[in-house]
């Protein structure tokens, strides 16, 4: 048999076998086209996370107390507050690879402003953790170090917060 009679003995077969022909032919398109939506958003979710782990910087060590337990009952991580100030400068002064430190202290706050109320996170921290974490001010400045000294009422507002409280206004 050559390649004609092949060709054309398939295609007659093919349309005595119309339904079937279509219903393959569909099967095979849908089946491709979900692989092809299941790859990409794989890739999608990969850059998201890559990109969330480059923003926090090379050699990113983050240390916080430990989970607590008392009594039987386990209060979960951040329910211990061993670490203090002292101990944060012992570790920079004692590990010489650290580059830059910021300690910090974080919870939940209810923020207002005009009439707008909006629950959320606050964390203490200081002027060196913009350098630490990379981030870039989209307004406005962060906070220096005579700030803290003077225990000056600064904050740094995130989007969140901003889109939340002062829709178009500028905070």
């Amino acid at each position: 048999m050559n390649f004609g009679n092949i060709v054309r003995e398939s295609t007659t077969i093919l349309r005595h076998n119309a339904i079937r022909t279509i219903l393959t032919i569909l099967g095979i398109s849908v089946g491709v086209g979900a692989f092809i939506c299941v790859v990409e958003i794989s890739n999608a979710g990969s850059s998201v996370i890559e990109k969330q782990l480059q923003n926090l910087g090379d050699n990113f060590i983050w240390i916080e107390a430990g989970s607590c337990s008392r009594n039987g009952i386990r209060y979960g991580a951040r329910g211990d507050r061993t670490l203090t100030l002292s101990d944060a400068t012992a570790i920079v002064q004692q590990v010489l690879l650290i580059k830059g430190m910021s300690p910090n202290v974080d919870g939940h706050i209810q923020v207002i402003y005009a009439g707008q109320n909006w629950a959320t996170t606050y964390r203490g921290v200081t002027p060196e953790f913009v350098q630490i974490r990379w981030w870039n001010l989209r307004l406005g400045a962060f906070f220096t170090q005579a700030d803290v000294d003077a225990a000056a009422p600064v904050c740094v507002l995130g989007q969140t917060v901003v889109d939340g409280l002062f829709n178009d206004e500028l905070p």
